[in-house]
C-alpha cells in the first residue's frame, strides 16, 4: 500500500514536471521575443538619450567658445580704438609741433627779409657816396685851392667807407645764406607736415569706423536708450548749473544703483563688450594722481583759480589743434554726454569713488549716458576751427567739488 502511494505520488510529479517543460516549450518563442523587443527599445531609448546629452555638450560647448571668441574680439577691438587714438593724438601733437615750428620759421624768414633789405639800402648809399666822390675832377683842386683840402679829405673817406661796403657785402651774404637755410628749413617741415597731416585724416578715417561699429553696437545693446534719453533730458531741463547737472547724476545714479542691488533680478546683465557694461577698472581713481593723460593735444591756456568774469575757473582749459581727439582719463562709467547751456558738448564720467571728470567744449561726442570706458577710450573731438583754436575745459571733481587737476594730470 504504501509503496503503490510512492509510485503514485513519483508518476504525478513526473507527469507534472512534463506539462511544465512542455508548457514553457510552447511558450517560451513568444516570450523571449517580446522580452528582447523590449530591451531593443530600452537600449534605441538609451542611445538616444546619450545623443541628445553629447549634442547638448557640443552646443554648449560652441556658445562657450562662441562667447568666448566675442569677449576676445570684443577686447580686440577695445584695445585696437585705444591704439589708432593714442597714434592719432600721437601725430595731432607732431602735427602741432611741426605746425609751431613753422609759425616761428616763417618769423624768422620775415625778420632775415628785413634785415637784409636794410642792409642792401645800406650798401646801396654807400656806393652811391663812393660813386660821387670818385667822379670828383682832379683838375678842380688845381684852379681852387680850397678845393685841394676837400678832395684830400674824399681820398681819406674813400679808404674808409671802401672797408665798410665791403663789410656790407659780406653781412648780405651771410644774412643770404641764413634765409637760404630759413626757406629750406620751412619747405622740409612744410613737407613733414604734409605727410603728418596725410597719416592723421588715414588715422582719423579708420578710427570713425571703429567708433561707427562701437555706438552701433552700444546703442543695440541698450534697450531703454528712449527712457534714458527722456530722464536726461527732464535732469538737464532741471539744472540750474554745471554744479548742480553733476550733483543731480551722481544722486540718480546711487538711486539707480540701489535699485538695482535690492532688485538683482530684475536687472540686465550686461557685458562689456559693446562698450554698454560694466568693466575691470585698472584701479582707483584716487591712486591716478600725476598719472592722468591729457585728454587731448594740446598747452594749457588758463589755469585753475584763474579769474573769469564769473568768478575763479574751476578747472583748466587746453587749447588744441582742430578737430582733435578727446580721450577719458581714466576708466569709468559715462553719466551724461550731450549739450548744456553755454558748455557745448559736455561729457561726464564717473570714475568712482565719488569721483568725475567734466569735459566741455566739444564738436561732438562718441559716447552714450551709461557707456563704459576705458583710460584712453575716444569720447569725441574738438571743434573744426583754427582761429581762435578750440579749447577743451577740464573739471575734475570729487563728492561734488571741484579741485586742480594739474596736479593729477602726466607731466608732458
Amino acid at each position: 500500500m504504501d509503496l503503490a502511494r510512492a509510485i503514485y505520488s513519483y508518476c504525478g510529479r513526473l507527469f507534472a514536471l512534463i506539462l511544465i517543460v512542455l508548457f514553457i516549450g510552447m511558450a517560451s518563442p513568444d516570450g523571449f521575443t517580446e522580452q528582447a523587443m523590449a530591451q531593443d527599445e530600452q537600449a534605441e531609448e538609451l542611445r538616444e538619450l546619450r545623443r541628445q546629452i553629447e549634442e547638448g555638450r557640443a552646443r554648449k560647448a560652441r556658445a562657450e567658445q562662441a562667447a568666448k571668441d566675442a569677449d576676445t574680439e570684443v577686447e580686440r577691438n577695445r584695445q585696437q580704438v585705444i591704439a589708432v587714438t593714442a597714434d592719432l593724438q600721437s601725430r595731432e601733437a607732431r602735427a602741432g609741433e611741426l605746425e609751431e615750428s613753422i609759425d616761428d620759421l616763417e618769423i624768422q624768414a620775415v625778420e632775415q627779409r628785413r634785415v637784409l633789405e636794410e642792409r642792401r639800402e645800406e650798401v646801396a648809399g654807400l656806393l652811391g657816396a663812393l660813386e660821387r666822390l670818385a667822379s670828383r675832377p682832379k683838375a678842380l683842386a688845381l684852379l681852387q685851392p680850397n678845393e685841394a683840402i676837400t678832395t684830400a679829405r674824399s681820398t681819406s673817406l674813400l679808404a674808409t667807407l671802401i672797408p665798410e661796403v665791403e663789410k656790407k657785402v659780406g653781412q648780405i651774404r651771410e644774412d643770404l645764406q641764413l634765409l637760404a637755410t630759413t626757406e629750406n628749413a620751412l619747405r622740409s617741415e612744410r613737407s613733414l607736415l604734409s605727410e603728418e597731416l596725410i597719416q592723421l585724416t588715414a588715422s582719423q578715417d579708420r578710427l570713425n569706423d571703429l567708433i561707427a561699429d562701437r555706438r552701433a553696437a552700444a546703442r543695440q545693446a541698450r534697450g531703454d536708450a528712449a527712457e534714458e534719453a527722456r530722464r536726461i533730458s527732464r535732469l538737464v531741463r532741471e539744472a540750474k548749473s554745471l554744479e548742480d547737472l553733476v550733483d543731480k547724476l551722481a544722486d540718480e545714479q546711487k538711486r539707480t544703483a540701489a535699485a538695482a542691488a535690492a532688485n538683482p533680478k530684475t536687472t540686465t546683465a550686461k557685458t562689456g563688450g559693446n562698450g554698454v557694461g560694466p568693466l575691470k577698472l585698472a584701479g582707483r581713481f584716487s591712486k591716478a594722481k600725476g598719472q592722468l593723460p591729457f585728454p587731448v593735444s594740446g598747452r594749457v591756456s588758463k589755469y585753475y583759480g584763474s579769474a573769469q568774469p564769473a568768478g575763479k575757473l574751476r578747472g583748466i582749459r587746453i587749447r588744441s589743434r582742430a578737430k582733435a581727439q578727446v580721450i577719458s582719463p581714466f576708466d569709468g562709467q559715462v553719466v551724461f554726454a550731450g549739450r548744456f547751456r553755454t558748455y557745448g558738448e559736455l561729457v561726464i564720467i564717473n570714475h568712482g569713488d565719488n569721483y568725475h571728470s567734466v569735459m566741455a567744449g566739444l564738436r561732438g561726442s562718441y559716447v552714450i549716458a551709461n557707456q563704459w570706458v576705458m583710460g584712453g577710450d575716444p569720447i569725441g573731438n574738438m571743434r573744426d576751427r583754427s582761429a581762435p583754436a578750440p579749447e577743451l575745459y577740464l573739471e575734475l571733481r570729487r563728492q561734488g567739488t571741484p579741485f586742480n587737476p594739474i596736479r593729477w594730470l602726466k607731466v608732458k
